[in-house]
């Protein structure tokens, strides 16, 4: 989602697709943690950006969730496992990301791990269309 506010592309077709209310966004309190210094260290190099704003935003518009507590470590980086909770918690049956930890374990739980490229082609093909256009 970060990299949608920041840069225009194929994860800006999913950030559009959320504003025009085509899917939900799910979060945890720890992902909009994790969201919030991401966006203070881009901010230094973006002084511009209104990372209060932006958290706002996400905080009012995404459904946050209490997360699944997953016994054991199932990425192989542990600080994506909050993803899966999320999304287990909020009984989500797809993780949007390009991180491989995420990718490595698609399928887990049922959830579908797909690269935003992966996700619009398959769900997103004709505001993909119209996101280009403009």
């Amino acid at each position: 989602m970060i990299s949608a506010v920041f840069f225009k592309g194929k994860p800006d077709v999913i950030l559009e697709a959320w504003r025009a209310g085509i899917l939900e966004i799910i979060l945890s309190a720890e992902i909009l943690d994790e969201y919030s210094e991401v966006l203070k260290r881009l901010s230094k190099k973006y002084p511009t950006i209104d990372v209060s704003g932006i958290l706002s935003v996400f905080a009012s518009g995404c459904r946050i969730v209490e997360p699944e507590v997953i016994g054991g470590q199932i990425c192989d980086d542990a600080d994506d496992d909050k993803f899966l909770a999320a999304a287990i918690g909020g009984d989500a049956g797809i993780v949007i990301s390009g991180d491989k930890h995420l990718l490595d374990v698609n399928g887990y739980s049922g959830i579908e791990i797909l690269r935003s490229t992966e996700f619009i082609d398959k769900y997103l093909s004709e505001q993909s269309n119209a996101v280009e256009r403009r």
